[in-house]
């Protein structure tokens, strides 16, 4: 049974991230559409498609799509070359090519879950999150800037009686944490967070980042 609810758990988020997928396409088409016709300021747009890339490279494999999280990889591998001011032109052909390939796999990720798949699945969502430590239950602070990661970790960490708090990036986490532990130390019976899991590769902070800052 146990494994069942996961197993659902895990459908139900890769069905939302073919959502997300489907919603973020038009932006990447157009974004391809522009680097292949050289009619952009690619250093100006690059920020932005690069962290939609970083989530795929991140969260795909997670959901069962080992080739789009290595596409999404190898992109996000060109685009920063461009960030980091490297012309487009000595990996112009390689980035359209790359980008070319990312565009057809993600239209054949939607193309193959329909829209009965997913008004089904829709009925049941991932339990939400409340920031609260409870006091008898071991308490877990997740943070990840991917929504769907969170999501997926949180179910599965409640059906073990878990009480999961999500975070969406290090600052949002320590503050977190600078609040519980102003709380501790005026109540020692307010618990502290008994494991805290970091993704490493996040905006603004990393992983490490929080790390060295909690300790």
């Amino acid at each position: 049974m146990k494994n069942d609810k996961v197993q659902f758990a895990l459908k139900q988020v890769r069905q939302r991230f073919c959502h997300k997928l489907g919603d973020w396409l038009p932006i990447l088409v157009e974004f391809y559409e522009s680097v292949a016709e050289k009619d952009i300021e690619p250093k100006s747009l690059t920020p932005i498609i690069r962290a939609e890339v970083h989530k795929i490279s991140g969260s795909a494999k997670t959901f069962g799509f080992s080739g789009l999280s290595e596409k999404a990889f190898t992109v996000e591998q060109l685009l920063d070359r461009v960030i980091d001011g490297e012309k487009i032109d000595l990996i112009y052909e390689q980035l359209v090519e790359q980008l070319d390939q990312f565009v057809i796999m993600i239209t054949k990720i939607i193309e193959d879950y329909s829209e009965e798949e997913f008004d089904e699945l829709d009925q049941k969502k991932v339990k939400t999150n409340i920031k609260t430590i409870i006091t008898d239950q071991y308490n877990v602070l997740l943070v990840d800037d991917d929504e769907l990661i969170n999501d997926f970790f949180t179910y599965g960490l409640k059906e073990d009686n878990f009480n999961v708090i999500q975070c969406r990036n290090g600052q949002e986490a320590l503050e977190f944490l600078s609040k519980v532990n102003n709380q501790f130390i005026k109540n020692p019976e307010i618990c502290l967070p008994d494991l805290i899991l970091l993704d490493v590769n996040m905006p603004g902070q990393s992983g490490f980042d929080i790390l060295s800052s909690i300790k």
